[in-house]
């Protein structure tokens, strides 16, 4: 389903890709916007996408709703189930089930990962200085590869502050499209499923040789996979708007641990109220 694939896009790039250095396995986690939460947590978001003719002018729309669950949680990697519906003519679609099995570093299962550290750099983000940590990270994967540049700090959420990454076809080497991720804002009130919380606004950009698409994002600490809202527009190689979308948080549970001897990282959790799953949301 063409729709589905969107929504994989939308929910992995916020995962930013962060290598861990020896030993430090748990510590990736903690920063991972998945890892840090225990198998069992989900959230459900609503995707309205737009597709925009050359006058301007809405010439189709496609409402989904998804809902990403983790079932696996390692120390290299991590399982998500996605289960994706489409609105069309008044009627929701089921789509197959999907299994997305991932890296912390955002790597594909068999891909070769490697890192260095650089050094240490500042932010100036919302009238604060930032001390940040550097990494670059290098995917090579089946006919591309992935660079990125990152920078991020320990006590600051969501952690990784700016990712600037440049994915080079193999076969064309002198094809290449870059993404930047920056954190423009921290510590925002905003109510997240009705509860006013902290956090952060960010903004992603990404470049091709076809056009660029630009995105912002809420995101908060406390919901796995951390996005509560995005907006998101994608332009051709001429500048022209050709698609936007909309996303929102609709729900979203984190699992408790089943084993109270497990103190692996600090548990996220939400009030009382938001581990009972809403009525619609039930099985």
């Amino acid at each position: 389903m063409r729709v589905a694939s969107a929504v994989l896009t939308v929910l992995l790039l916020i995962a930013s890709p962060l290598a861990a250095a020896d030993d430090d396995d748990i510590a990736l986690r903690t920063f991972h916007p998945w890892g840090r939460f225990h198998v069992g947590s989900w959230n459900r978001v609503r995707i309205i996408s737009e597709t925009v003719d050359d006058k301007g002018e809405v010439v189709a729309t496609s409402i989904s709703d998804t809902r990403a669950t983790l079932i696996e949680r390692g120390l290299e990697s991590y399982s998500l189930k996605l289960e994706t519906s489409v609105e069309m003519a008044g009627k929701r679609i089921p789509g197959e089930p999907k299994i997305v099995k991932l890296g912390y570093a955002g790597e594909n299962l068999g891909e070769q990962l490697s890192y260095r550290n650089v050094d240490d750099a500042s932010m100036f983000i919302g009238g604060r200085m930032i001390d940040c940590g550097v990494q670059e990270v290098e995917i090579v994967g089946i006919g591309q590869k992935l660079v990125s540049l990152i920078r991020y700090a320990k006590g600051v959420a969501p952690f990784v502050l700016h990712r600037k990454t440049t994915q080079t076809d193999l076969s064309h080497p002198n094809q290449s499209n870059e993404t930047e991720f920056e954190v423009v804002g921290l510590e925002i009130p905003c109510k997240v499923c009705g509860v006013l919380r902290n956090t952060a606004h960010t903004k992603l950009v990404q470049r091709g040789p076809r056009g660029s698409t630009e995105s912002l994002s809420v995101v908060s600490a406390v919901v796995p996979g951390e996005l509560v809202s995005q907006t998101s527009k994608k332009t051709d190689d001429r500048g022209r708007e050709i698609h936007r979308s909309s996303l929102d948080l609709v729900s979203y549970y984190v699992a408790p641990t089943l084993d109270p001897a497990v103190e692996d990282f600090p548990e996220r959790r939400v009030p009382r109220r938001y581990h009972k799953r809403p009525r619609h949301d039930r099985r």
